[in-house]
């Protein structure tokens, strides 16, 4: 009984030693300028010239990974069933990991998939940056990109942090994922639904527009000229420290606004929410209120 108890032990040891044997292998593209990844891919961005890519990966999966680029596209996916594949055997276990160490000069748009990460070091330069990610996808750290225009949606419980400088941010965050956005903008455009979080730090020359739903939450502090916020669904919107010079708040189904401003003020509110409101500007209501609107203290 002890032999048996002890060459299965032997038997387990071995199998599991051949499961975390990884390959490493080198690959030599040109000219991509974006990644598709569609599985849990960690991805490791460096700035540089080179377009090499270092892939590093379990021994067993050798015959599933498809990674290739088409037009300016490096493509990261598999080929196996999408479903089951925990019954098959071709799940990531615990140990494994799919590591893809890339060097690229410019950045144009990241789609990312099914538990994917990236990390990015090096500030990165483009005319129109677009991100997209969704399924418990992770941006670590903080992705630093400057752009004309940058859009974004961000789904599935995916979480990401981008800093830059840009002409207009454009997008969306949903279904209880997580977002910040440092820098500067000529024009901001937020939406925020589904049990998700936003924050924005930085400074928007002309026009910030937010939209909050579905019990999100969305932050902001810095300054901007103009501000437009409408917020429903039990949502809540914190522009206190936003400092601007014009703003115009919507507060309904039990929502809570906070707003700045030290010109103009244009609020309503209805369906139990409530705004309050700061800086020097005046607030001059226009009808009676059905929820309160206040001055801060």
């Amino acid at each position: 009984m002890k032999r048996f108890t002890l060459l299965l032990a032997i038997a387990i040891m071995s199998c599991s030693a051949a499961l975390a044997q990884n390959v490493s292998e080198k690959m030599n593209f040109t000219n991509f300028t974006s990644i598709d990844a569609e599985y849990a891919y960690q991805i490791n961005v460096t700035k540089g010239s080179s377009n090499t890519i270092e892939v590093i990966y379990p021994e067993r999966l050798k015959e599933h990974l498809k990674i290739f680029v088409s037009g300016e596209t490096l493509n990261l996916s598999t080929n196996f069933p999408k479903k089951d594949l925990w019954i098959r055997g071709m799940d990531l276990k615990d140990d494994e990991k799919i590591i893809v160490n890339v060097e690229m000069e410019e950045i144009k748009s990241l789609y990312l998939s099914g538990a994917a990460s990236l990390r990015a070091n090096g500030v990165f330069q483009t005319k129109n940056f677009k991100l997209s990610i969704s399924g418990a996808v992770e941006i670590e750290d903080v992705l630093y990109i400057n752009a004309e225009t940058f859009a974004y949606s961000i789904s599935g419980a995916s979480e990401a942090s981008v800093s830059g400088n840009f002409t207009t941010a454009t997008g969306h965050i949903s279904g209880a994922s997580e977002f910040e956005l440092n820098g500067s903008t000529e024009s901001l455009s937020l939406g925020c639904s589904g049990a998700s979080e936003t924050q924005f730090n930085g400074s928007v020359s002309n026009k910030a527009s937010i939209e909050c739903s579905g019990a999100s939450e969305v932050t902001l502090t810095g300054n901007c000229s103009t501000i437009s916020i409408q917020c429903s669904g039990a949502s809540e919107v914190d522009a206190e420290d936003m400092k601007s010079l014009n703003a115009t708040a919507t507060a309904s189904g039990a929502s809570f606004i906070k707003v700045h401003a030290d010109e103009t003020l244009t609020l309503k509110t209805s369906g139990g929410s409530k705004i309050r409101y700061y800086g020097k500007g005046k607030y001059v209501p226009q009808e009676s209120p059905s929820s309160p609107i206040a001055r801060g203290k």
